[in-house]
């Protein structure tokens, strides 16, 4: 009995200082980014998890929600056999929504660290879980939209397969060029280092604008208004289809395709629940071929 308890108080230890004692089932660990900040990471192991599983990463909202954006996945999980990781960034650390979706200023600028956050942490989940994957599938909704949708933008080397931006209030236009009339990041990307050149890169990746077709308020209470943002729309859903054209633009401009999709969701406004559905039978259909 005494060596049972010394084995199981030494599996705890393990536990809080490694994360690949993941169980099956719920758990958590705290990640340092290396910038500073310790992110607490969320994560569900399905029963049946194996080294080419895929991984999930989910971006919580304003609301900083990280477990109801993890236990919208659960059934996901089991039946993909997929990990789920849901990085929660605090308000001490992360103060304002553009500090947590964009990155905390540094210098004054904003900076992509908490961006680039993902990677590292992607990296430490391969390691720990000895997952052969190469590359993640991430959903955001709302403030996780603005993340998803940035990190494909401004950091497009991501190895994300699969990228899912669902009804973000605001977003970094496409736009680069100061007699254009571009906005400095967070509303656009004039002055961003190689700005044509990430352009490039972004609209070739795998990217869903997906936005509720009854997310039309103008009043919502979490909208944001001012002179930059409302240029783009007056409310989610024309934002989000004004950015969609906009990017269809400066992609024929800069000769490349565009492999971004944007998809509606009929008789859904700005709910999380709703749109994580819809984003799941996209990036995870049921009847599909295996």
């Amino acid at each position: 009995m005494i060596a049972v308890r010394q084995f199981s108080a030494c599996a705890l230890f393990l536990l809080a200082f490694n994360a690949s004692a993941f169980p099956a089932g719920k758990s958590a660990f705290n990640f340092d980014d290396g910038d500073g900040h310790q992110i607490n990471v969320l994560v569900y192991q399905p029963a049946k998890f194996t080294a080419n599983s895929p991984i999930q990463f989910v971006m919580h909202g304003m609301g900083r929600n990280a477990e109801g954006n993890r236990q919208n996945w659960i059934a996901l999980a089991e039946r993909e056999q997929a990990l789920i990781v849901a990085p929660r960034f605090d308000k001490s650390q992360f103060k304002s929504t553009d500090d947590y979706s964009l990155g905390a200023p540094q210098n004054g600028r904003p900076s992509i660290q908490s961006l680039l956050a993902i990677e590292k942490l992607f990296d430490e989940i391969r390691k720990n879980t000895g997952s052969n994957r190469t590359g993640y599938r991430i959903f955001g909704h709302s403030a996780g939209a603005q993340f998803v949708h940035r990190l494909v933008l401004l950091f497009p080397e991501n190895r994300a397969e699969w990228a899912v931006a669902a009804n973000a209030g605001r977003y970094t236009w496409p736009a680069w060029r100061r007699e254009s009339g571009a906005f400095m990041l967070p509303s656009g990307m004039l002055n961003v280092e190689d700005a044509e050149g990430k352009l490039k890169k972004a609209f070739e990746k795998k990217l869903i604008i997906l936005l509720g077709e009854s997310d039309n308020d103008p009043k919502h209470f979490q909208l944001t208004h001012g002179k930059e943002v409302d240029e783009q729309g007056q409310d989610r859903l024309s934002r989000g289809k004004n950015f969609f054209k906009a990017s269809e633009v400066a992609a024929s401009e800069l000769k490349v395709n565009l492999q971004w999709t944007l998809k509606t969701v009929p008789n859904t406004g700005h709910s999380n629940t709703a749109m994580t559905k819809a984003a799941i039978d996209m990036m995870y259909p049921a009847d599909r071929k295996s």
